[in-house]
């Protein structure tokens, strides 16, 4: 019962994130689906280390935060920072090795996937830079409006996508996810008082300056 929040929220990403194809589907037919898959696929590599982080890193978070809030916060940032300025790096080069490496591995007809890839991989970037946000929003027993803000964000996908999809084809459905994605992820986050203080964190985190002061 405590968790269901989590479950809405999850349920509300997950349909958000699977409706771009389907307006895809329906918009522009199949082999543009095809396009957009493959580019989730190669954009499913890169998303890779977000998973494993996050399961290694709760339980210490779990244990600093139950005995020295102020160790916790420098430990949640200290993270925060170094996934984010990680993938700043994994972002920018692996859009230059698909572009390298795509022509070796799929055919002509799916080349759009490219640009389709490097637009997720912007939103991958804000996915990483919010991995520890929900291990600590549930610490902190904030969970509701977590779910307040996938519900949002579903609304926003639809909305885009029916706006950049019919503009830009399947490069607009990938601007529809990577929009959603900064502002449910991160943005929406100033405008909520209880989580206003992970923002912060996480605008901090794209400062390659704050390298410096891990120790």
């Amino acid at each position: 019962n405590e968790s269901k929040y989590l479950w809405l929220s999850f349920i509300s990403f997950v349909i958000y994130s699977q409706l771009d194809r389907v307006m895809i589907g329906n918009m522009l037919g199949d082999s543009e689906v095809g396009i957009y898959s493959i580019a989730l696929q190669l954009v499913g590599f890169l998303s890779i280390l977000i998973g494993p982080i996050q399961n290694s890193v709760f339980p210490e978070l779990i244990h600093l935060y139950e005995n020295n809030k102020d160790e916790y916060y420098k430990f949640y940032f200290k993270i925060n920072v170094v996934i984010t300025q990680l993938y700043i790096l994994g972002v920018i080069s692996s859009i230059f090795v698909v572009k390298l490496l795509f022509p070796y591995i799929y055919s002509k007809e799916y080349i759009g996937s490219i640009s389709v890839y490097s637009i997720l991989a912007v939103s991958i970037l804000f996915k990483a830079n919010g991995a520890l946000q929900t291990g600590h929003i549930t610490l902190k027993n904030i969970v509701k409006q977590s779910m307040y803000k996938t519900l949002i964000g579903l609304v926003i996908n639809y909305i885009l996508n029916l706006i950049l999809i019919k503009k830009y084809g399947v490069n607009g459905a990938a601007i529809a996810t990577m929009i959603t994605q900064i502002i449910t992820i991160f943005l929406i986050d100033f405008f909520i008082k209880e989580y206003r203080e992970h923002f912060f964190i996480q605008l901090k985190s794209f400062n390659p300056l704050n390298l410096r002061k891990i120790k």
